[in-house]
């Protein structure tokens, strides 16, 4: 069995974002920091309904967007330069053990604030990611 990277084991942060933009239907923009240290380029997914108010066994279809800049896990009003308004909906960490596509979420501020979720990034060929909520608080599907 090869080593787990230490990596893995640390918390990456994440934030929730509702984006309203013109010309666009509102949104939610599931942001994660690729590293540890949340100074480096955040993975971006445009999802329709957010992760914190998922339940156990429910999935959704994840759009991946380019990187973002690690200021979005502060970010809360107006972007300029037409691109809408984002409101902060919820933020957390997450850890990732061997298999990089399940993470365990620590909310720490929205509606499941203390709350613990356990969540999969499917990611097949020719078809759309999907993101599965696998439960909550320990008891995992």
């Amino acid at each position: 069995m090869p080593p787990v990277k230490r990596h893995r084991l640390l918390p990456r942060n994440l934030v929730l974002l509702e984006h309203v933009c013109p010309g666009q239907p509102v949104h939610v923009d599931w942001m994660i920091a690729k590293d540890h240290g949340g100074h480096g380029p955040l993975a971006t997914y445009r999802i329709k309904t957010r992760l914190d108010a998922m339940t156990s066994g429910g999935s959704q279809t994840l759009e991946p967007l380019a990187d973002h800049r690690p200021r979005y896990l502060r970010c809360d009003g107006p972007l300029g330069g037409g691109r809408g308004d984002v409101r902060r909906l919820a933020s957390g960490r997450a850890w990732s053990g061997r298999d990089e596509d399940t993470l365990i979420v620590q909310w720490k501020t929205g509606p499941a604030a203390g709350r613990l979720q356990r969540i999969r990034i499917q990611k097949k060929p020719l078809s759309d990611m999907q993101v599965h909520c696998e439960g909550w608080d320990g008891l995992w599907r």
